[in-house]
């Protein structure tokens, strides 16, 4: 896959967060829909690719990778990343909203 393709598999949670975040009326439900929504996508995506990894031994003082663990530190990155992402949606909903009033 190409550059562009890769960016848009990227973006494709981000996005579809913020539009399920638009079928609410609040501001904050809006935004809050948006980032959990775009965090669990992620989580839940990477904890799949992990799962079918080969577990192998730890480094001598260090601890296994475990996939439920990466998968949420995954969603608390982008939990932030998802909550911009639906105030931006909501920003530019209500421009069009009053553009067009």
């Amino acid at each position: 896959m190409d550059e562009a393709g890769w960016m848009l598999l990227v973006a494709l949670p981000l996005v579809l967060g913020g539009l399920l975040g638009l079928i609410f009326r609040r501001a904050w439900q809006r935004i809050a829909v948006a980032g959990v929504a775009a965090a669990s996508m992620y989580a839940f995506v990477f904890h799949l690719t992990q799962l079918d990894m080969v577990r192998r031994g730890p480094i001598a003082g260090s601890m296994p990778a475990d996939a439920f663990r990466t998968a949420l530190e995954v969603g608390l990155v982008t939990l932030p990343i998802g909550l911009c992402t639906g105030a931006a949606f909501h920003l530019i909903t209500r421009l069009i909203r009053t553009r067009q009033a």
